[in-house]
């Protein structure tokens, strides 16, 4: 019950940030109530870390002596007090601020009475949430005293139903006449914002357009546009690549003009600089797409080659943005012509930016939910990182000390030593029919949980524990009496993930809940699987080499065996892959067979292991690939095609962004007259027909752009390949190129060489190609992997030849 001083607020939680004040470091919580963003602190939340002692230590007498030091710099301990942990003493040190808690830290670890630091470098605002237990986005209960100080802070019963934020997203155009702009020298000359309080460009000079506020001068735009963001009251805020250019720009260009800058609850704070810099707001939550994108990339949520917003807009919803170039740009600023051109662009990067943001937010705050951290952190972390916040906060919980970070030498030797991966079965080479393909499901996580695998439970101390059902191939033996860490917190995902499934199933198709529920599927997948790749990263906490080898170990052992079943039961094993099992079908057999073989296999399995049947193809074509010393079926690299005509494509260049569209598309085409129609013939027309359109300069230009990754500056390369080759030109020609960036070139005509020839694609006309060279390095090395398989040549495909039919395979 709150005191009569006292007053309870209840709101949702944004964020979590810290100020430093009279020798103090506070905590700043940020809460959406019914009156806006509010911000309350609280002062009673001490800095702390843990030390452990040498053998035969007082401890006793040793908090006694810590409790009274004076530490340099006049520092003394809030508090130090002796607490356990797993059945171990150690002493808490708690301090006034951050500065000392980092002063003492190094210092300590020369008192010959310490040794072992803990928990030392947990970042104070991940510590306030872990040891407060909060989750961002959820209702939140504080109680506060009349100096708006917290007394209380607790998450009230989650809810299901989506928070409802006020989102928007700005962007911004400055005048760049050598293309990179400079903020001390160069104007913004627009910002626009898209928002729940309308959509605006805001230019620094008199101009009609019913999207534009016209300002008299620079400094006045940015007025204007602070005013308006304070008007919008922003909980979320987008931006495309906000972190490395429009915060920093914008934050810079007004420091030089002594501009005012207000997002609606002050000024960005920039961390960091150029490609590493990161840009936070106060309270409002900064989401950079770009950096959301290639978050989902790497989780597969989403697919695109190039990450510019334009590919990014056309892989997600089929629709781009009308791009113009900033020599058009300059020219608009230049003549003051066309200013409408420059408005309407501007703004549809930002409803571009708005749209994108708002269509992956659900997963992005699921995932911040998930792991109990604020979303701006979420959107710039790795897989290992969400995976540690999670182990961190259940460590917490179950009052576990958490392990200290690995040291450089560490890393090293651990990345020398890396771990064997999943078995793979050759595959037999060619076209095959009637495939069943097994898959178990979530393989690695289900191994984790079914044989208790944990850093924790490696190699117990118990007896039976070492000839008992968790004992791996490897030798090593994880504990049958007592659940690890890594099963508890795995375990309650799977679950989850079940009960959001069961809830799915039971609501009907356009209930608003599912918007929720599927975000919250998808995140729990993705931090599942992600558990072994952490566990097997060098930099991660709780890395341990035998745990990972021993999951490896049980899963080439599981996939083996059930290849070794499915042969004694009849079905001939065509391919084993990690995690997937594909065997032929024989005649007189159907699915139902296959199905009643799956429920066998699975009530011989241990634990939550599992296999489904994830479905039955027509065909498949598994191909060779040559090296050295001998030609043999690759691994990883097939195509299947199921009744519908449906293709699932693994391994060949569709799939890979270093090869043209044009040989990519062709391929796809070759694969569906093959495998979807049985019809190799008409595999073979197709490519015949693309050597003739290439020949004849049919194609279009956007069909022959090969990308790829600038590794390094254009000057460091020792060999000149074409892609640097292009880069350099362009570069001479003004144009900024970046390490990391994806160069999207053609072969051109011009030149004698491949990379004499090679240019940017917006460097060349329409028309201008070598088209021997995408017959022969292109086209040709993308099919006849295929179509050899069927008897045909290099010479049928450039001049026509024998006529095969399916009858002579299977």
């Amino acid at each position: 019950m709150a005191s009569k001083t006292h007053t309870r607020i209840e709101g949702m939680l944004l964020d979590v940030q810290m100020h430093e004040h009279e020798g103090t470091s506070i905590v700043d919580v940020f809460l959406r109530t019914e009156t806006g963003i509010e911000r309350f602190h609280d002062i009673q939340f001490p800095p702390y870390f843990y030390i452990t002692l040498v053998p035969n230590a007082r401890t006793g007498e040793i908090v006694k002596q810590l409790q009274q030091e004076t530490f340099p710099g006049g520092i003394s301990l809030v508090d130090a007090s002796i607490v356990k942990r797993e059945g171990v003493e150690f002493i808490k040190m708690e301090f006034k601020r951050i500065p000392d808690l980092l002063a003492v830290r190094e210092r300590i670890k020369s008192y010959p009475f310490v040794q072992e630091l803990y928990e030392y470098n947990i970042p104070y605002t991940k510590r306030y949430l872990i040891d407060k237990r909060l989750t961002p986005y959820e209702p939140t209960l504080i109680e506060i005293n009349p100096a708006r100080e917290i007394v209380s802070i607790s998450t009230k019963e989650k809810e299901l139903a989506p928070p409802k934020l006020r989102m928007g997203a700005f962007d911004l155009e400055a005048y760049a006449p050598k293309k990179l702009p400079i903020p001390e020298k160069n104007p913004v000359i627009s910002i626009s914002i898209a928002s729940p309080s309308g959509n605006k460009v805001f230019l620094p000079l008199a101009f009609t357009h019913a999207d534009a506020m016209p300002g008299k001068s620079e400094v006045e735009m940015f007025q204007h546009f602070s005013d308006f963001c304070k008007l919008a009251d922003l909980d979320v805020l987008f931006t495309y690549n906000g972190d490395r250019f429009d915060f920093p720009y914008l934050h810079a260009r007004a420091k030089a003009i002594n501009a005012p800058l207000d997002f609606g609850n002050g000024n960005v704070q920039i961390i960091g600089k150029g490609n590493e810099s990161n840009a936070r707001l106060h309270g409002i939550q900064h989401v950079d797409v770009y950096q959301l994108m290639r978050l989902l990339s790497r989780f597969a949520v989403f697919r695109s080659p190039k990450m510019d917003l334009g590919s990014v807009m056309q892989a997600v919803f089929g629709e781009g943005e009308k791009i113009i170039s900033y020599k058009k740009i300059n020219e608009i600023w230049e003549t003051k012509k066309d200013l409408h051109l420059l408005v309407e662009y501007n703004l549809n990067d930002s409803l571009f930016t708005l749209r994108l943001g708002k269509e992956f937010l659900p997963l992005l705050m699921e995932l911040s939910k998930l792991v109990q951290q604020p979303l701006y952190d979420v959107n710039r972390a790795t897989s290992s990182q969400l995976v540690e916040t999670m182990l961190i906060h259940e460590s917490f919980v179950q009052q576990r000390i958490i392990p200290n970070p690995p040291t450089d030498e560490q890393v090293m030797h651990r990345t020398q030593n890396p771990i064997e991966g999943g078995f793979v079965k050759e595959p037999v080479a060619g076209l095959r029919e009637d495939i069943a393909v097994l898959d178990f499901r979530s393989m690695y996580p289900s191994i984790m949980i079914s044989h208790n695998i944990s850093p924790d439970t490696l190699d117990c101390e118990h007896e039976a524990c070492k000839k008992g059902k968790n004992v791996a191939p490897t030798g090593h033996w994880f504990c049958t009496k007592r659940k690890g860490l890594f099963t508890t917190v795995l375990e309650r995902i799977l679950d989850a993930r079940i009960a959001v499934q069961s809830e799915m199933d039971s609501l009907p198709k356009k209930d608003p809940k599912l918007i929720v529920l599927k975000a919250r599927k998808q995140a729990l997948k993705i931090i599942l699987n992600s558990f072994f790749g952490t566990l097997a990263y060098p930099r991660f906490r709780w890395y341990t080499r035998e745990s990972a080898r021993a999951i490896t170990a049980f899963a080439r052992h599981y996939i083996r065996e059930t290849l070794d079943t499915a042969e004694k039961a009849g079905f001939e094993p065509i391919y084993g892959d990690t995690d997937s099992a594909f065997v032929h079908v024989s005649k007189g057999r159907t699915e139902k067979d296959v199905i009643a073989f799956v429920e066998k296999v699975n009530k011989s399995l241990p634990g939550r292991m599992e296999v489904e049947f994830e479905g039955f193809y027509v065909r498949g074509i598994f191909v060779t690939k040559k090296d050295k010393k001998e030609i043999h079926a690759a691994k990883k690299r097939y195509a299947l095609a199921d009744k519908n005509g449906e293709l699932t494509i693994v391994g060949f260049e569709f799939v890979r962004r270093d090869w043209s569209q044009v040989a990519r598309q062709t391929q796809k085409k070759v694969l569906e007259e093959v495998l979807a129609k049985g019809n190799p013939a008409g595999a073979l027309k197709v490519v015949q027909e693309t050597i003739k359109k290439l020949r004849e300069g049919k194609i279009p230009k956007k069909e022959l752009v090969v990308l790829t990754q600038l590794q390094r500056r254009p000057e460091k390369y020792a060999a000149i390949g074409p892609h640097v080759a292009a880069a350099m030109k362009a570069q001479k020609r003004g144009k900024e190129i970046e390490v990391g960036q994806l160069m999207g070139f053609i072969i051109t005509q011009k030149g004698k060489s491949i990379s004499d020839k090679a240019e940017l694609e917006e460097f060349v006309e329409e028309g201008d190609y070598d088209a021997e060279y995408y017959i022969h390095h292109q086209l040709i090395p993308a099919v006849i992997t295929i179509l050899s398989e069927l008897g045909y040549t290099e010479d049928d495909l450039k001049q026509g030849g024998k006529q095969t039919g399916l009858g002579a395979f299977g």
